[in-house]
């Protein structure tokens, strides 16, 4: 029979997002980011995944206690703005386009490729 919200969420080692991040800083910093990655998730997988949860409330759990603070450790903060700072950084390639038939000897053009004529 499927647990209860309740009897879930009891089972679950106690959690803040915010300290779980600091954690994985200091760990990271210290060279122990992989095993404290690992005790993390061994801690939390096999309750977000329990049999009889239904697949939405595995995927609030996957984000809540999973996914969210990892986007937010790799991202150094919300990864909305991270994101958004990377699409504005974003050009379009100044390369020539150019494209050169078989044989031709081509030299640094990086958009290189050969069209048979």
């Amino acid at each position: 029979m499927a647990q209860s919200n309740k009897a879930i969420l009891a089972q679950l080692p106690s959690f803040n997002e915010e300290t779980t991040i600091d954690e994985w800083l200091k760990a990271y910093e210290r060279g122990e980011l992989e095993r404290t990655l690992r005790c993390h998730w061994s801690q939390f997988v096999p309750l977000v995944f329990a049999r009889g949860h239904d697949v939405e409330k595995e995927q609030r759990y996957a984000n809540t206690f999973l996914f969210h603070p990892l986007e937010q450790f790799l991202c150094g903060g919300d990864p909305s703005i991270k994101f958004q700072e990377l699409k504005e950084m974003d050009a379009p390639s100044q390369i020539c386009g150019h494209v050169f038939r078989t044989g031709e000897p081509t030299y640094s053009c990086r958009s290189v490729h050969c069209r048979r004529i």
